[in-house]
């Protein structure tokens, strides 16, 4: 069901988004623990209270960063992480299908013998291999980076949490191929995908729904903070998304007219 040489051409081809996402994620995240002390220092004594009420940060949260391993989780998992991950996992998805039907290539890709069951998950492993790679590589650097820095953390959930954010990620993927095989348009896809994932955060601002929505959920911060155990249940519901999804855009480009 997997063709290698078309897995890796399909990463060949992804080549300039990893690499470009790569370094974003590299100076978002694997900088942070050089800038730590300095980052925590210039907010207490430099920023005016007031500025920092509006900013949503009180003398105590400011205290709270002087936990390296909290600072971290909030740099990374928290926030950057989530937002520049939701991007590339979009963009990575988005030119899977569309792709090929813009530049007519699909009716030549499938009369060389490859059948669409293997065309479509070939693309869809080499997305995710692609994913994993732009999560998992900045993510154990900082360990690294952290020990050059000086800093030390005080526990690795960091990784688990770290994991329900890929999960979570993974599902905007599969969002993003579906959206591309049904609009067939590179594009137009990304932007769909990306308006949804904006309307999934905006409504995070309404406390009643905000911890069931998936950006609370990737976080997995009461796991993180040690107050809960590990969520298996939300990987499970990520993982069943991620599942679907892909289930329908395979069956969407499986009766597609070419």
């Amino acid at each position: 069901m997997i063709r290698k040489t078309l897995l890796f051409k399909e990463l060949r081809e992804m080549r300039w988004k990893l690499t470009v996402g790569m370094l974003m994620l590299f100076v978002t995240g694997v900088s942070y623990p050089f800038m730590h002390e300095w980052l925590v220092g210039y907010m207490s004594s430099s920023l005016p209270v007031e500025l920092l009420g509006r900013l949503g940060l009180t003398p105590e949260s400011i205290q709270a960063l002087n936990d390296f391993t909290f600072a971290t989780f909030g740099n990374w998992n928290a926030k950057n992480l989530q937002q520049i991950g939701t991007i590339l996992a979009i963009l990575l998805g988005m030119g899977l299908l569309a792709g090929e039907y813009e530049h007519d290539t699909m009716s030549f890709l499938l009369s060389s013998g490859l059948g669409r069951r293997t065309v479509f998950w070939s693309k869809a492993v080499a997305g995710m291999t692609g994913l994993a790679i732009l999560v998992w590589i900045p993510t154990l650097a900082i360990f690294p980076a952290s020990a050059l820095a000086g800093q030390q953390m005080q526990h690795y959930r960091i990784l688990g949490a770290t994991l329900v954010t890929f999960a979570g990620l993974a599902a905007f993927f599969a969002l993003s191929i579906l959206l591309s095989a049904v609009i067939k348009d590179g594009l137009k896809a990304g932007l769909a995908a990306g308006g949804i994932a904006l309307g999934l955060g905006l409504l995070g601002v309404v406390p009643d729904i905000s911890d069931y929505l998936p950006f609370r959920q990737m976080a997995a911060m009461p796991y993180f903070l040690g107050v809960a155990s590990f969520p298996w249940l939300t990987m499970a519901i990520f993982a069943a998304l991620t599942t679907l999804l892909l289930v329908l855009a395979y069956r969407t480009y499986a009766r597609d007219d070419i």
